[in-house]
């Protein structure tokens, strides 16, 4: 006769084995949440960064060629939300409303919108840097919010973009 017990467990045998089952379960539970929830949000992260750098990379293209930063033009006027900017040829307006910025021109016709960049959990900030009445830069501030878990981080950075002035203006 065969013996029954030759092929069953032990019970401490299946206690380390429910034991080794539990603590292998929460160190998988980890991986998965860093692979589930937190990889996707830092790649949301990483891609409205990018964004964020290309709208700051316009405005910086546009400042290299920028004759002046006047206050207003026509019915628009520089404030917390508008930005202008003399290019000689054109005048280029930026507008931060709701999470996107908007780059357009002012024209005869009105505005000729020309680039858009969405920036959802994010701040476009300017402030004009001034000689007397005449702007000279404007610096920039924006950030980004990282929702990590139930803490919201405020990931700030700043520019400052330079008029480049005539070599006779700048012996004055």
């Amino acid at each position: 006769m065969r013996d029954r017990h030759r092929y069953a467990f032990s019970l401490v045998e299946v206690m380390v084995a429910v034991a080794a089952l539990s603590i292998f379960s929460i160190l998988i539970s980890r991986v998965w949440l860093v692979l589930v929830r937190d990889m996707p949000a830092s790649m949301r992260l990483v891609a409205r960064a990018g964004t964020m750098l290309e709208a700051v990379e316009q405005v910086h293209q546009d400042m290299a060629k920028a004759r002046a930063l006047p206050s207003a033009y026509g019915l628009y006027a520089t404030d917390d939300n508008d930005l202008l900017m003399d290019l000689g040829e054109e005048v280029v307006l930026y507008r931060y409303s709701e999470d996107v910025l908007t780059r357009s021109i002012i024209g005869p016709e009105g505005l000729q919108q020309t680039r858009q960049w969405y920036l959802p959990d994010a701040s476009f900030r300017w402030n004009m840097w001034t000689d007397g009445d005449r702007a000279y830069a404007v610096e920039l501030r924006t950030h980004l919010i990282y929702r990590h878990r139930q803490r919201h981080i405020r990931l700030p950075n700043a520019y400052v973009f330079f008029l480049t002035r005539p070599a006779e203006e700048m012996a004055r």
